[in-house]
């Protein structure tokens, strides 16, 4: 499907520009990097979405994460963003989290359970961690 297609490309482009950063990072001449252009889909009919690599080179900043995902929905300006990430657990890119879900996603995450008055397991509990 294509909006698939255009979330996996934003999360590829953050994984780039990562790495870019980490490249730029090591060079020691501090001569003014070239700007790049990067253009991305957008859903159908829609066109394309053009976006300098310096306005998301910073990957942590989620003001830039959110700027690639706004011509995909502008209520997602304002949603949590979560880490996408592999089967070690190395973050791949960030999305708005009904993308995760969506599109069933490997993302971190983190549950709890209360209970009133009873355990939640049949084991007993003195088996337990303290």
């Amino acid at each position: 499907p294509r909006e698939l297609l255009c979330v996996l490309s934003r999360i590829m482009i953050q994984s780039a520009a990562r790495l870019i950063s980490r490249e730029n990072e090591k060079l020691k001449d501090n001569a003014a990097q070239p700007v790049l252009l990067i253009t991305l889909p957008l859903l159908e009919g829609e066109g394309c979405q053009n976006v300098s690599l310096s306005e998301i080179i910073d990957c942590d900043n989620h003001d830039g994460i959110r700027k690639l995902f706004h011509p995909l929905n502008s209520e997602y300006s304002s949603m949590e963003i979560v880490d996408m990430v592999n089967q070690e657990g190395d973050v791949l890119g960030s999305l708005p989290r009904p993308f995760v879900h969506t599109w069933n996603i490997l993302h971190r995450g983190v549950g709890l359970i209360v209970t009133k008055d009873q355990s939640i397991l049949d084991a007993d509990s003195s088996i337990l961690p303290e």
